[in-house]
């Protein structure tokens, strides 16, 4: 579902008040995921940006923890070298909202996206992905499309895969949705780079499959928690199927190819 809450002729503290009854409706009407591609700084500096003072930071924190996951862009204002300062925007810099910077395609950070902490230290942006010249719907051509960039591309690349994971995890809580996403970025604790000290970078781009995936064995290819017959069809539905290894879904021991080492192997995993 659609809130439109911005008026683009100008910039004024009630849209902010617009967009806080949005997200209300949103939640109301049993939506598991709202995003929004904008932000607001202007009557505010970056020490307001605390989690608990801007309206629509108030909001979204409400929202979150009615169980609704939130997705925002960090900002466009770019970014430098030094943790002490920061460029985000409202409601970035809630608690428990996914807050979004920007890579190009090779995964290098555009200068424009906008770095953290939070005023209170906390890490912002949290992750990244494409938004230098990501492909989108054109605004004023109802058949074209055409290339965009600002932390509001990456941010609904970001919501669209949130959207994916959560239809495979329907048991992922907000707070267990970050955790999950947060640990299987491009810099997470596992491979050793740790989310990024000068707050650019966060926990790097997102990793879908691996969020997805996260806490389940390779056996379990309906991702339910359990080795069973839904699997088993699952991997005959499947059954031949190839691609590099890794890449095809069903392919538990990772050869390339779906077959009978993999039925051995999800028998061996049974109950």
């Amino acid at each position: 579902m659609l809130a439109k809450t911005e008026d683009v002729s100008s910039e004024t503290p009630a849209e902010e008040d617009f967009y806080a009854a949005g997200i209300e409706f949103i939640e109301a009407e049993g939506a598991d995921l709202a995003t929004s591609s904008l932000g607001y700084i202007d009557w505010y500096t970056q020490a307001d940006l605390d989690g608990l003072t801007a309206v629509t930071t108030v909001a979204v924190n409400l929202a979150t923890a009615n169980g609704l996951v939130c997705i925002t862009a960090a900002g466009n204002s770019g970014f430098d070298a030094d943790p002490a300062t920061s460029s985000i925007i409202a409601p970035a810099d809630s608690f428990d909202v996914i807050s979004c910077g920007a890579v190009d395609g090779a995964g290098t950070i555009a200068s424009f996206s906008s770095s953290g902490p939070a005023a209170d230290g906390r890490l912002k942006p949290e992750v990244l992905a494409w938004g230098v010249g990501t492909a989108t719907v054109h605004s004023t051509n109802a058949t074209g499309t055409s290339a965009v960039s600002g932390t509001s591309l990456s941010t609904p690349l970001v919501a669209s895969a949130v959207a994916c994971i959560l239809q495979a995890r329907p048991d992922y809580s907000v707070a267990q949705l970050r955790e999950a996403l947060f640990a299987s970025a491009s810099r997470s604790d596992a491979d050793g780079l740790h989310p990024d000290p000068l707050f650019v970078l966060g926990h790097g781009v997102i990793n879908a499959f691996k969020t997805a995936t996260r806490g389940r064995t390779a056996a379990d290819l309906n991702l339910d928690g359990h080795v069973d017959g839904a699997d088993l069809t699952v991997l005959i539905s499947r059954w031949g199927q190839a691609g590099e290894p890794g890449s095809v879904w069903g392919d538990i021991n990772l050869d390339g190819v779906i077959d009978g080492l993999d039925a051995t192997a999800l028998l061996s995993s049974w109950g």
